[in-house]
């Protein structure tokens, strides 16, 4: 041990055999700092082992990821942490963890300490990095080893940007289906774009956005023919009165992780639960179309896991859910074919013993501890769970789900414009047989439009099939 800081509740330890790992960069945390700042740590929590069929424990490190608001501090001074991950219920989850660096921005910005209080799995906190920077002697000795210390660095709301900084931080190996965040640090420039080459994200491959201090990139690979493949996030900052930048951050895909495969069957299940809940043909068509891409997705990385109790598990789970999925997607397409169609019991009895396969599997997880309910996650938990779907967050799937009439225009579908303009020179019977006869993705999009219309206030039914326009539908037309 070189030295020590009570304070921090730290020691920096000097290793032999390390010569080839890059010294870390120690940063302070700005107190007047932007609203959340993302973190992650490594390290072996309670909640991650598992147990053998000779009912010994086995542990799994796990990667926890998550935001704290750097105002935030607890009475001792610590970092507030708000993990994305936590283990579920499961009593003193986080036992072991203890110790794990925290990382910000690739900056060592704290020591996890402890869990506040044992009946919230979320209220973990780190002692910051901040008392190193005040201890000569460790100062010294860690400039001496190449270690960065920077005692501002933190994006800030005030004051405007500090000269020109353009900077990528984020995670250079991605495991298949896990959801991360590369983060842009912009300031001097208007305007900043990024682009993957060699790897395709699940989200955007390219956007455009105006500059802020700091930019979140949702990141998440689905090919799992793609692991072990190597590319590059491009990053162009422009306009203003700098010269336009660009710099860029590799990236590779790593083999799948259980818990993100575990945390995508959950999601997956849950949107089954949608399909087979009833309500609009046409939502649950979507519904449908989602859960299937999703159970591929998911199957497809479950097969590249080592075997053990909870990749088997899931396995078993997604055949279930594969088949009772097939039986509500020829349910749904017959309801919009025909709107007088009932499901047969046959039916039914078919979906029910499909999906209590699927049910059961994800209520084994839960009971393992190993998954999460979703009634059970924070709000960026389930906002991360809705990448493995294709969405930012939960709001975007929703709207996917249920879209409202603004939605729908902005696709400048031909069908749905072509609607409105019949729309737009008389009522429209909706039970008219160029409706009812349409294929059923045809007839998917008329439900959606007409619910639209009419939830929205474009539209009112002046008979029982008879649909026209309200003066608001009329007056929007004509500004579009």
């Amino acid at each position: 041990m070189v030295c020590s800081s009570r304070a921090a509740d730290a020691a920096l330890l000097r290793c032999r055999g390390w010569d080839d790992v890059a010294p870390v960069a120690i940063g302070v945390v700005e107190p007047v700092g932007r609203d959340s700042l993302t973190f992650e740590m490594y390290g072996w929590p309670l909640w991650s082992t598992e147990t053998a069929p000779d009912h010994s424990l086995r542990e799994g490190g796990r990667l926890v990821r998550g935001i704290f608001e750097p105002s935030d501090t607890s009475p001792e001074g610590n970092l507030v942490l708000q993990p994305h991950r936590t283990g579920g219920s499961v009593r003193s989850g986080w036992s072991g963890m203890s110790g794990a660096a925290v990382f910000s921005l690739d900056r060592l910005v704290g020591i996890q300490r402890r869990l506040l209080r044992e009946d919230d799995a979320t209220s973990i906190e780190a002692r910051p990095a901040a008392p190193l920077m005040e201890d000569p002697d460790f100062e010294r000795v860690a400039r001496e080893a190449g270690i960065t210390l920077e005692s501002q660095w933190a994006p800030r709301r005030t004051g405007g940007p500090r000269g020109e900084r353009l900077e990528v931080h984020g995670p250079s190996h991605v495991p298949l289906l896990s959801p991360v965040s590369v983060q842009l640090r912009v300031d001097g420039w208007p305007t900043v774009s990024y682009s993957f080459s060699g790897v395709r994200n699940g989200l955007h491959q390219y956007e455009s956005l105006a500059a802020s201090p700091l930019v979140d990139v949702p990141v998440i690979f689905f090919d799992a023919e793609k692991v072990g493949a190597a590319g590059r996030i491009l990053i162009e900052a422009t306009g203003g009165e700098r010269d336009d930048r660009t710099i860029a951050h590799g990236l590779r895909i790593d083999g799948p992780d259980v818990s993100d495969v575990v945390t995508g069957y959950e999601t997956v299940v849950r949107v089954l639960e949608t399909v087979r809940a009833g309500g609009s043909p046409s939502m649950r068509l979507r519904a449908a179309d989602l859960c299937a891409a999703g159970l591929g997705r998911v199957s497809a990385a479950a097969r590249l896991l080592e075997s053990s109790g909870a990749a088997d598990a899931v396995l078993v789970g997604l055949s279930g859910a594969s088949e009772c999925l097939a039986v509500e997607r020829s349910q749904i397409n017959r309801e919009l074919a025909d709107p007088e169609f009932a499901a047969s019991k046959e039916y039914r009895e078919m979906s029910k013993y499909a999906f209590h396969r699927a049910y059961m599997t994800r209520l084994s997880l839960r009971e393992s501890g190993i998954a999460l309910p979703a009634d059970e996650r924070t709000d960026a938990e389930r906002d991360a769970a809705m990448l493995i779907l294709g969405f930012r967050d939960h709001a975007a799937y929703l709207e996917h789900l249920d879209p409202g009439i603004s939605t729908l225009l902005a696709d400048q579908d031909p069908y749905i414009m072509s609607f409105l303009r019949l729309l737009r020179s008389g009522d429209v019977d909706v039970r008219h047989p160029d409706f009812t006869r349409a294929v059923p993705q045809v007839q998917a999009k008329t439900y959606d439009l007409v619910n639209a219309l009419v939830r929205d206030g474009w539209a009112r039914w002046v008979a029982r099939y008879q649909l026209t326009l309200t003066q608001v539908g009329r007056a929007a037309l004509d500004v579009a």
